[in-house]
């Protein structure tokens, strides 16, 4: 919740800090649903609170929509709507899930990186679980990070790659945690037997903590063609609009006044990104989607 949030505030800080570059109708959209109601608030506390400030400080300047949706169908909707609002970001398994219909209204895509656009997944054991390959996942515990449903799409394909069957049919139990690194204590301390997380998230924590390594292994890791999210310009939006955007998100000078958050999202740039760059990954979504229908699982 607290990385969503931070995301999030990453944005406004963006478009209501731009009295330079940024067009003053920009609005944005999200969802939140998938947190509960004491999230969901304080969430939208830490926007208005950083939206009030910024404001203050451009002398209301600038005009910045922000909307919050209870569902990314309700969402998309009006994003193809375009009514209320001209950008939108989407959780990547829901853009996956629907990149057809979100192509075919959508002009720029963009995303966070960290030293490299994309990032892979990392499979993590703790060596009392003995462990060794994707095939000993069986009767195992697994830890669940719900901050990121690809990781479970990534485990979920290779236990259809290797099984026939999902991962859910074979483990003895998942517990699901909201922290990454939650998820990669909880194998240290020997509450669980194995996790996927983003391979950076790990490397980040074994330079706080290197005795992480002592009692961890990476069993398996993807290729790096995830990102955690895409945001994207509806086709309509004005190129104005949108060549401020990233002509504002290039410029390094500014950019350095937001560098505390990218270091709290563990990202380092926000950059564009095309359907060409993102053609890896669509292709590993497909050849998930084949693998659910060839084993007929839902």
């Amino acid at each position: 919740m607290k990385t969503f949030r931070l995301f999030f505030l990453l944005f406004l800080a963006l478009f209501l800090n731009a009295d330079e570059f940024i067009d003053k109708n920009y609005s944005l959209a999200c969802t939140i649903h998938s947190f509960d109601k004491v999230q969901q608030n304080k969430i939208k506390s830490s926007v208005y609170k950083v939206e009030t400030l910024l404001a203050e400080v451009l002398r209301n300047e600038l005009e910045v929509n922000i909307e919050f949706f209870d569902s990314e169908d309700e969402m998309l909707k009006s994003y193809i709507e375009y009514k209320r609002f001209n950008n939108a970001v989407f959780y990547l398994n829901y853009y996956l899930k629907n990149r057809k219909i979100i192509d075919k209204y959508t002009k720029e895509y963009f995303a966070f990186s960290s030293k490299d656009k994309f990032h892979s997944y990392v499979l993590l054991a703790n060596n009392e679980s003995k462990i060794k390959s994707i095939k000993d996942i069986k009767n195992k515990v697994y830890v669940n990070f719900l901050g990121d449903d690809n990781l479970h799409t990534w485990l979920d394909y290779k236990s259809l790659e290797k099984f026939k069957k999902p991962y859910k049919s074979l483990v003895k139990e998942q517990v699901n945690v909201k922290k990454a690194s939650r998820a990669i204590l909880n194998l240290y301390f020997n509450k669980a037997d194995f996790t996927v997380v983003k391979k950076n998230v790990f490397d980040n924590m074994v330079k706080l903590n290197p005795a992480l390594k002592k009692r961890l292994n990476i069993i398996d890791e993807s290729k790096k063609i995830f990102l955690y999210g895409v945001g994207a310009f509806h086709k309509d939006t004005p190129n104005e609009v949108t060549e401020k955007f990233f002509k504002y998100t290039e410029n390094l000078k500014i950019m350095k006044k937001l560098e505390y958050i990218y270091r709290l999202l563990d990202q380092s740039s926000l950059e564009r990104i095309t359907k060409e760059e993102m053609k890896d990954m669509v292709n590993f979504f497909e050849e998930y989607e084949y693998l659910k229908k060839r084993y007929n699982v839902n």
